[in-house]
C-alpha cells in the first residue's frame, strides 16, 4: 500500500513539476507578447476624403473682426501666394480682400523623425494613425531623405532607426515595438526625437508629431524649444481630436513648425503629405460685416488660374430666403455623362491583385468612351482612389492600394490621352465600405474609386 501511495504521490509530483517548468519556460514569451500585442477594432468606416482645392479647419468664430483658415498645396500646384487675390462673396456682393499668410511647410531633403502617440487616449484611432504616417511615407521619391521612428506610452521608444522611407514601408507598423500605453511619455519622445536630429547635425532634421493631447507642462516647453532652435529642427503638430490649441501649438510657433488639428472627420496621409511639404495659414477681415446668417463664399485665386474655396455662416438666424437659392447652383456650362455623375468603383476581387481583372477592364473601357464622347476633356479632373480589404499588413496593403491606383490610371491615360488631368491617391484599408468580417466583405473592399469633376469656370 505504501509504495503504490508513493507512486502516486511521485506521478502528481512529476506532473505538478512539468506543469511549473511549462508555466516557467514561457513565462517571458507571454509577457513579451502581451507588450507587442495591441486589439484593434475591425471596423473602421469611410467619413472623410480631402478636397484639395478647399481650405480646411475654417474659423469664423471671431467673426467679423477676423476669419482664419489653413491651406495644404498638393505638389503639383505650387503657389505664388504673394500674386494671390482672395475674393469673398455675400448675398450678390463681391469685395476683394487684404488678407495675412504664413508660409509653413519643410523643405526637400529634410530628414525626419515621426514621433507617434500609442497611449490609451489614442484609443481605437492608433491603427489609423499607423495608416496615416505608412501612407504618408509611400509619398516621398525614392532616397530623397531619411527618416526615423518614435513611439510612446509608458516610455518613449525608437522602434526604426535612421532608414530610407521605402525601407520603412516594407515593415508593418505591427512589427515595430508598441510602448505599454499605461502612460503618456511625450517629453521624453520629444527629447529624444531631439536627440536623433543632433545625430545628423550636418543636414536639414525635422520632427513630427502625431497626438491627441498636450501632456507637457509649461515649465518643459523652454528647454525644448530652445533645443530645436539650436539643432534648427522644426517640430510639427498633428493634432488628433477636437483639443484646442495649447504648449504644442506654442512649441510648433517658436520652433518654425506646424500645428494642425484634425479636420473634420480626421487626417489623411496625402494631406499630411501636402500640409508638410507646403501650407499656409491665411487670415483676413471680411468687409462686409453682416450678421444674420449670411452665407460667406470666399475663393483664394493663384496664378496660373488656380482656386481654392470656402464658405461659412455668420453668425445669426439664417434667412429662409437664402437657404435654397444657391445650394444647387452649377456654374459650369458642360454636362457630364450620368456614367460619370457618381463615384464608379473599380473591383480588384482577388486579394494581393494589382492586375485588371476583366470586369474592371470593361468597367474601364465604358468610363473612358463616356469622356471621349462630347465632352471638353480640358474641362474634367479625374481622381482616382486606391483601396485594399484588411488582410496582410497595414504596409503592404498601402503599397498595394497605391499599385492598384495607378495601374487605373495607366488604363485611363492609355484610352483617353494627356488632356485630362488626373489626382492619384492611395489609402491601403482605410475608409473600407463595410466591416471587413468576411470574404464576401473584404472582396467589396478590394476596389479602385474614380471620380469626374468638372473644372470649376471662371466664376468665383
Amino acid at each position: 500500500m505504501l509504495s503504490k501511495r508513493y507512486k502516486i504521490s511521485s506521478i502528481i509530483a512529476l506532473l505538478i513539476g512539468l506543469l511549473l517548468l511549462s508555466c516557467g519556460g514561457s513565462g517571458n514569451l507571454t509577457e513579451r507578447e502581451k507588450q507587442l500585442k495591441i486589439s484593434f477594432p475591425s471596423r473602421e468606416y469611410r467619413s472623410f476624403i480631402w478636397d484639395k482645392f478647399s481650405f480646411i479647419n475654417l474659423n469664423s468664430e471671431n467673426f467679423p473682426d477676423s476669419i482664419s483658415f489653413f491651406l495644404p498645396i498638393v505638389e503639383q500646384q505650387s503657389i505664388d501666394m504673394d500674386n494671390a487675390t482672395l475674393v469673398e462673396e455675400i448675398s450678390g456682393w463681391i469685395d476683394t480682400l487684404q488678407f495675412d499668410y504664413q508660409r509653413l511647410g519643410i523643405e526637400r531633403g529634410t530628414n525626419l523623425v515621426i514621433v507617434e502617440d500609442v497611449s490609451a487616449s489614442v484609443g481605437d484611432y492608433l491603427r489609423f494613425m499607423d495608416n496615416i504616417i505608412w501612407g504618408f511615407l509611400t509619398m516621398f521619391p525614392k532616397a530623397e531623405c531619411e527618416v526615423s521612428i518614435i513611439r510612446f506610452g509608458e516610455f518613449a521608444e525608437v522602434v526604426m532607426p535612421w532608414s530610407l522611407p521605402e525601407n520603412i514601408v516594407t515593415f508593418s507598423p505591427e512589427s515595430l515595438s508598441y510602448p505599454d500605453r499605461g502612460g503618456s511619455e511625450l517629453f521624453n519622445a520629444l527629447q529624444l526625437a531631439l536627440d536623433l536630429t543632433n545625430q545628423r547635425k550636418d543636414s536639414p532634421c525635422a520632427i513630427l508629431l502625431f497626438t491627441d493631447g498636450d501632456f507637457i507642462s509649461d515649465q518643459s516647453t523652454y528647454g525644448l524649444i530652445d533645443r530645436a532652435n539650436r539643432y534648427k529642427s522644426s517640430i510639427n503638430v498633428f493634432m488628433h481630436g477636437k483639443g484646442s490649441k495649447g504648449v504644442l501649438s506654442e512649441i510648433a510657433d517658436k520652433t518654425g513648425g506646424i500645428y494642425l488639428g484634425q479636420p473634420s472627420g480626421g487626417f489623411s496621409p496625402e494631406m499630411v503629405y501636402s500640409a508638410a511639404r507646403e501650407s499656409y495659414y491665411i487670415r483676413y477681415s471680411p468687409e462686409n460685416k453682416l450678421k444674420e446668417g449670411a452665407l460667406h463664399r470666399i475663393c483664394l485665386i493663384a496664378p496660373k488660374g488656380i482656386k481654392y474655396r470656402g464658405e461659412y455662416r455668420a453668425p445669426g438666424t439664417i434667412p429662409y430666403a437664402e437657404l435654397d437659392s444657391r445650394e444647387n447652383e452649377r456654374e459650369n456650362d458642360i454636362v457630364l455623362p450620368d456614367l460619370l455623375l457618381s463615384t464608379v468603383r473599380v473591383p480588384f476581387g482577388n486579394p494581393g491583385n494589382d492586375e485588371l481583372p476583366a470586369e474592371a477592364v470593361s468597367i474601364l473601357d465604358s468610363v473612358s468612351n463616356a469622356i471621349n464622347g462630347d465632352i471638353d476633356k480640358g474641362r474634367i479632373s479625374i481622381k482616382i482612389d486606391g483601396y485594399t480589404c484588411d488582410l496582410g499588413s497595414v504596409s503592404f496593403n498601402m503599397l498595394l492600394s497605391k499599385r492598384r491606383a495607378l495601374c487605373v490610371k495607366e488604363y485611363l491615360n492609355h484610352k483617353i490621352g494627356d488632356e485630362v488631368n488626373f489626382d492619384v491617391s492611395w489609402y491601403g484599408e482605410m475608409y473600407p465600405l463595410n466591416g471587413n468580417e468576411n470574404e464576401t466583405q473584404r472582396k467589396v473592399n478590394r476596389r479602385v474609386e474614380i471620380t469626374v469633376d468638372l473644372i470649376e469656370s471662371d466664376k468665383l
